[in-house]
């Protein structure tokens, strides 16, 4: 989220998407160990936010993106990173019995001290682990959304906010939707 909201910046005020981040480079890096303590973490998300919203004002970008520029950026970068191959396959734990695995903490927590993997089957998400972001994304089978379309969708988010999950960031596009939020306790997606 942190990268996403300098690049935005980046984009607001001159245009582009950065794709190196070197200025940044190691305190993202530090971050990433889990050498920085999420209050510090958290307090740099803040003031980037803070920035972001006044690089939003302030932008000269036009106030709708040429969206089949935008589609054919997309449809390269896609097909980009589908091309990319992995060294090794990424393990994957397998239950023993019971749907529910013991996961390992990582180098940076976004969950519980002691969580617990759920794998489902049918119902999305297929894994979930209580106190966990997730990043969200849906579409429309058919069509695209009007602009107030769009801003019904973005309200009925909002409504949401703090009442059922933390909301990180929204994008509400033509025909697709992204969310990056973290469910209170005692909710799922």
């Amino acid at each position: 989220l942190i990268r996403l909201l300098i690049s935005g910046i980046t984009v607001l005020r001159e245009g582009f998407v950065p794709v190196r981040v070197d200025e940044h480079r190691e305190q993202l890096l530090a971050i990433k160990k889990g050498e920085v303590p999420w209050e510090e973490t958290e307090k740099w998300r803040l003031a980037l936010h803070a920035e972001f919203e006044r690089a939003l004002e302030q932008t000269r970008l036009p106030e709708r993106p040429d969206y089949e520029k935008v589609n054919a950026f997309l449809i390269k970068a896609r097909r980009s990173a589908a091309q990319t191959r992995m060294s090794e396959p990424p393990e994957i734990p397998q239950p023993t019995g019971s749907n529910k695995v013991p996961v390992a903490q990582t180098f940076l927590s976004v969950s519980s001290p002691e969580p617990v993997l759920e794998k489902r089957r049918r119902n999305l998400p297929h894994w979930t682990m209580e106190g966990s972001c997730y990043f969200v994304t849906f579409r429309l089978a058919d069509g695209t959304l009007t602009e107030q379309e769009r801003m019904i969708v973005l309200d009925h988010i909002k409504a949401g906010d703090k009442q059922f999950y933390l909301l990180a960031a929204a994008v509400i596009m033509p025909d697709h939707v992204h969310l990056l939020l973290r469910p209170h306790t005692g909710y799922s997606l």
